[in-house]
C-alpha cells in the first residue's frame, strides 16, 4: 500500500516496539531524480560526489546502494527510531561503508550545521506526522537545498485517499481501546473482514469499493498495517493544497518521479485539452481522472528556473534502456482502414500496464528490439540514434511516461552477460544472506526464492558455473522438505543456470 507511515518526528516507541518494514523507495534513487531535473533544464549534481540528506531513514535502504556504489558521494540521514538506526549502522559496518552518517534524532533537528544537499530524500513521512513536523520539512528543504538541488517528498494524495479512508475509519474505530499490537491488528482485520463479508454479494459501488480495499489491506504486512490504523496526524492532499505549502515554504512543485510527464499517457484528445493549461493547473486533472492515491513529488528552490515542460531533445545526453515492465512485440500502428486484426507489418508495440506504444519507423523499431536483446542492459541515446532522431526523442519521452523504458543521465552499474564467474553486489550478497528483500541495481526491491537466495549469497566472482553447481547439489540434498516446491528432475545443473538468469534478468548482476 503507498503511503503508509515510515518513521520521522513522532513517539519513538511506537516504531520501536512495531519496527516498520523498510524497503528501497526506486522513485527515490538518485539517477532518477537527477535525470527528471536535467530533462526540465535543471543542472542537478552527479550522484558520484553529491551531498546527500534522507529525513526518516528507518534501516537505510535507500541510502545503503548509494553510499556502496559511489564512495564519494556524502550521505546524511536522520530516524528517530532506535532499532532501524542500529540496524542501518550494523549493515554499513558490516559493507564497510564510510561516507554516510547516520543520526538517531528528530529530523527537527536538522539546523544550518548540517550544510546544503544536491538531493533532500523524505519517503512515506510527510502525510503521517504532526502539522509542525510537515512545516519543518518544508522548512528544511527550502533551506538546506543547493541552488540546483532537488528533493523528493513522497505524500498521499487525493481523490484516491478518499476511498482508503472508508477503511481506515472503520477498522481505527474498532481499534479505540488501548490493545497491544498483535491484538490491534487482529480487530482491524476482522473488522473489515466483516464488511466484506456483508458487502460480498452486493453489486454496488460502496460493495465494489469494501472488497477491493479487503483485497489491499489483505496483501500489506501486520506491522505496515498497525501503523496505518495508529497514526493519529495522517493528512492525504490535493495537489493545489500540496502546491500551496510548498508556496508557503518558498519552493516550487518540479515534477513526479512516480509518474513522470503523466498526461503524455493520456488520450490524445485529453492531452490536447490539457496542453493549452500551465503544469500547475494540468496536474488536478490527471489526478481527477486517474483517481491518484501516492505522489512522489519532485521539489526545488523557489528561485530555481525549471522549464515548465520537458525538452525531448534532452534525452540525448541520457542512457535508455527498457525496464523490467515493458513487453515488446511484433506489430505496428493499425491502418484507421483496417481491421483490429490486422497490423502493420515491421512495426512494433510496447506495453507496460500503464499503456501501448506502437511505431513502424525502421530506426526505433531496430533500437527497441536492440534494447531488448540487452536488458537490463541500455546504451546511450546517440549510439542508438547516431543522427539525434527527433521522432526518436519523442518516442522514448513517452515511452518513459509510460514507464517502458529508463532513461537515466548517469548510467546503472550492471549486466546482462552471465559470466564464468557470476558476481553481485556486496549488499546484495549480504541482505541475502539476512533475509528480507534485496536491492538490485536499478534501486528496485527483488523478492528470491530460498534457493536463489543461496545461490545470490555466492555470486561474488570466486565461484565458477561448476562450483555453484556442486553447492547447490549440496543444498538440495539438505532441503528435502523444499522438494515440493522445487523441480528436481532439471537437476541441479539446470536449477542453478535457472537462478542465474533469474539474477541477471532482475538486475543484480555486475560486471
Amino acid at each position: 500500500m503507498k503511503g503508509a507511515p515510515r518513521t520521522a518526528a513522532t513517539p519513538a516507541g511506537g516504531y520501536d516496539a512495531v519496527p516498520y518494514p523498510s524497503a528501497v523507495a526506486p522513485a527515490a534513487e538518485l539517477r532518477r531524480l537527477q535525470t527528471m531535473a536535467w530533462l526540465l533544464g535543471m543542472q542537478p549534481a552527479a550522484p558520484s560526489n553529491a551531498r546527500v540528506l534522507e529525513l526518516g531513514c528507518g534501516t537505510g535502504a535507500n541510502l545503503l546502494p548509494l553510499a556502496l556504489e559511489f564512495p564519494a558521494a556524502t550521505i546524511v540521514a536522520c530516524d528517530l527510531a532506535a532499532t532501524a538506526i542500529a540496524d542501518a549502522k550494523d549493515m554499513a559496518a558490516a559493507l564497510g561503508i564510510a561516507n554516510l552518517e547516520l543520526h538517531h534524532t528528530d529530523l527537527r533537528a536538522v539546523d544550518e550545521r548540517w550544510g546544503t544537499f544536491d538531493y533532500i530524500v523524505c519517503h512515506d513521512v510527510f502525510s503521517w506526522v504532526a502539522p509542525a513536523t510537515r512545516r519543518r520539512i518544508l522548512e528544511i528543504q527550502a533551506h538546506h537545498l543547493a541552488p540546483q538541488g532537488v528533493a523528493f517528498l513522497s505524500h498521499d494524495a487525493l481523490p484516491g485517499w478518499h476511498l482508503h479512508d472508508v477503511a481506515r475509519d472503520m477498522m481505527r474505530h474498532h481499534t479505540q481501546r488501548p490493545e497491544g499490537a498483535q491484538e490491534t491488528v487482529a480487530r482491524a482485520r476482522a473488522m473489515l473482514a466483516m464488511a466484506a463479508q456483508v458487502q460480498d454479494q452486493a453489486d454496488t459501488a460502496y460493495a465494489s469499493l469494501i472488497r477491493d480495499e479487503y483485497r489491499l489491506m489483505s496483501s500489506i504486512p501486520d506491522e505496515q498495517l498497525y501503523h496505518v490504523i495508529t497514526s493519529d496526524h495522517h493528512r492525504a492532499y490535493s495537489f493545489d493544497e500540496f502546491v500551496q505549502e510548498l508556496q508557503g515554504a518558498k519552493l516550487q512543485w518540479l515534477g513526479d518521479a512516480g509518474r513522470p510527464f503523466a498526461e503524455r499517457t493520456l488520450p490524445q484528445d485529453i492531452q490536447a485539452l490539457l496542453r493549452q493549461m500551465p503544469p500547475l493547473q494540468r496536474e488536478p486533472y490527471i489526478d481527477f481522472v486517474s483517481n491518484c492515491a501516492f505522489r512522489r513529488a519532485l521539489v526545488c528552490r523557489a528561485d530555481a528556473q525549471p522549464r515548465p515542460r520537458p525538452e525531448a531533445g534532452a534525452l540525448r545526453g541520457l542512457w535508455i534502456a527498457l525496464s523490467g515492465a515493458a513487453r515488446l512485440a511484433r506489430g505496428g500502428p493499425r491502418d484507421s482502414d483496417q481491421s483490429d486484426e490486422t497490423e502493420m507489418a515491421g512495426g512494433v508495440c510496447l506495453r507496460t500496464s500503464r499503456g501501448t506504444l506502437r511505431t513502424h519507423d525502421a530506426a526505433i523499431v531496430e533500437a527497441l528490439w536492440r534494447l531488448d536483446g540487452l536488458r537490463p542492459q541500455g546504451l546511450p541515446f546517440l549510439q542508438l540514434f547516431a543522427h539525434g532522431h527527433a521522432a526518436a526523442c519523442e518516442f522514448m519521452l513517452d515511452a518513459f511516461s509510460l514507464g517502458a523504458v529508463e532513461c537515466v543521465r548517469t548510467p546503472f552499474m550492471l549486466t546482462n552477460v552471465i559470466t564464468e564467474y557470476p558476481t553481485t553486489s556486496t549488499l546484495a550478497r549480504l541482505q541475502a544472506q539476512r533475509g528480507g528483500l534485496l536491492s538490485n541495481q536499478r534501486g528496485e526491491p527483488v523478492t528470491l526464492t530460498e534457493l536463489q537466495r543461496f545461490v545470490v549469497q555466492r555470486l561474488d566472482g570466486r565461484h565458477d558455473h561448476r562450483a555453484l553447481g556442486a553447492e547447490v547439489a549440496e543444498w538440495l540434498d539438505a532441503h528435502a522438505t523444499l522438494l515440493g516446491l522445487i523441480d528436481r528432475g532439471k537437476g541441479a545443473a539446470a536449477l542453478t543456470q535457472e537462478c542465474l538468469r533469474h539474477a541477471r534478468d532482475h538486475a543484480l548482476l555486475i560486471a
